[in-house]
């Protein structure tokens, strides 16, 4: 919500409660110490990434750009050219090179720490270099960036230079028509985005198992399936569910599959 443009956010500040008729702590006052609360109170608004993304929402203009679903619980995009915000639902790492019209720089991440002393970042930093943003966003987090702090990070997060590429072998053994040829398609976009326009062509080398190579950051989760294409333009689909793998750390990864 203090990422997107719409709308007024409120930011809940209160008390830890075990059921639905507990009241407020009897300092009704609240009592806030540090980066959180004391006292029954919990104090959100003092949170590192509440209070970060709040000085992140009042320092960003401009509307949406560069709208990026990676599954149904990533999302990322920039907010003009004066910020960026890359949210990541899954329980594994999204790694990816996003786009971004922020200028080349090390930026501080708003949601793990915020801009220190003489341009470094109490938390993780991402550098920006030819509107390219490469990150590892971590399981059930976020980062968040803006020129209001630039700066280089006391950990992770540095923008690229632990980023591995991992050969990606697809494998699928299917028995097709002399007018069909196999593609593979999926959630990512090395893998087309789920477009068949954009799906990847596999070998017919070694009939009656297609394959090709396809380049994925490490630790990345996708989804994918194999379409047929015909010589009339139809495409078929492989039956539900859709696939699903992981990259690893490092190495290689084959997928051997027989079309369903």
């Amino acid at each position: 919500m203090l990422a997107h443009p719409y709308g007024t956010p409120t930011v809940l500040s209160s008390y830890s409660f075990a059921d639905h008729d507990t009241g407020s702590p009897s300092s009704g006052a609240g009592s806030c110490s540090g980066a959180g609360g004391s006292n029954g109170w919990i104090c959100q608004h003092r949170w590192a990434a509440i209070a970060g993304m709040v000085q992140w929402r009042n320092g960003v203009t401009g509307g949406i750009n560069h709208w990026v679903s990676g599954t149904q619980q990533q999302i990322a995009f920039g907010r003009g050219a004066s910020g960026f915000v890359a949210i990541n639902n899954e329980g594994v790492a999204w790694t990816m090179t996003f786009e971004t019209n922020l200028p080349d720089n090390s930026y501080c991440d708003m949601v793990s720490g915020v801009a220190g002393a003489e341009g470094t970042c109490t938390g993780a930093s991402y550098i920006v270099s030819r509107k390219k943003l490469t990150a590892k966003i971590p399981p059930r987090s976020a980062i968040a960036l803006f020129p209001g702090a630039v700066g280089i990070g006391s950990s992770g997060g540095d923008g690229g230079s632990s980023v591995v590429d991992i050969p990606v072998s697809f494998r699928a053994s299917v028995e097709t028509n002399a007018d069909e040829n196999l593609f593979v398609v999926g959630s990512i976009p090395q893998l087309g985005n789920w477009a068949p326009s954009n799906a990847i062509a596999m070998s017919s080398s070694s009939l009656p198992t297609w394959n090709v190579n396809v380049t994925i950051l490490a630790e990345t989760e996708f989804y994918y399936k194999y379409i047929r294409k015909t010589s009339n333009g139809s495409v078929i689909w492989e039956s539900d569910p859709n696939r699903s793998a992981v990259t690893p750390p490092s190495g290689s990864l084959t997928l051997d599959d027989t079309w369903r």
